[in-house]
């Protein structure tokens, strides 16, 4: 149910309301002198700003800050095309990614994420103060009550990795 469209209609009013934030973007981008701006980057934001709203109740900030928070998109890009490459020969992974050394290497571990920080702070939230912390069933949200139901087949980490590839 969680992809559901009732699902997704549910969250349409945040939705919406990113996009009147991406309108008033524009907006004020055309009042600037200059009057231009990278139509793809603010697109991009939208983008990982309505998957945050549906994963996890919340904007990313993308939108209203005008660039890329952390580098977290540049991130995420970085990892598809390692991915893409190392999926070619998955043993690489053991000699880059899931070696033990990689973690004290500039840029090679992926918990120092915005994405990743954001999934296991709204993930450890919520297991502390319940459903009470959102207005609404995101997708998080359906993921813990998924696990309530079926802990042993549907574990914690279940929940973690869905919603954070989700981004």
């Amino acid at each position: 149910n969680t992809y559901s469209m009732a699902s997704m209609q549910s969250l349409s009013g945040y939705i919406e309301d990113t996009q009147k934030l991406l309108m008033s973007s524009l907006d004020a981008k055309c009042q600037t002198v200059e009057r231009t701006c990278d139509l793809g980057d603010l697109l991009h934001f939208f983008a990982f700003d309505v998957l945050g709203e549906i994963a996890f109740g919340r904007r990313f900030g993308f939108l209203e800050s005008g660039y890329d928070i952390e580098g977290a998109i540049k991130t995420i890009d970085d990892v598809q095309w390692y991915d893409g490459i190392v999926g070619q020969i998955p043993e690489w992974d053991f000699v880059f990614r899931r070696n033990p050394l990689a973690k004290f290497l500039p840029g090679m571990d992926p918990s120092k994420s915005l994405i990743t920080r954001m999934a296991l702070e709204e993930l450890e939230k919520r297991k502390r103060y319940g459903e009470k912390v959102v207005d609404r069933k995101d997708l998080l949200s359906q993921l813990m009550a998924a696990n309530e139901k079926a802990p042993e087949n549907f574990k914690e980490s279940d929940v973690f990795a869905v919603a954070h590839g989700a981004m």
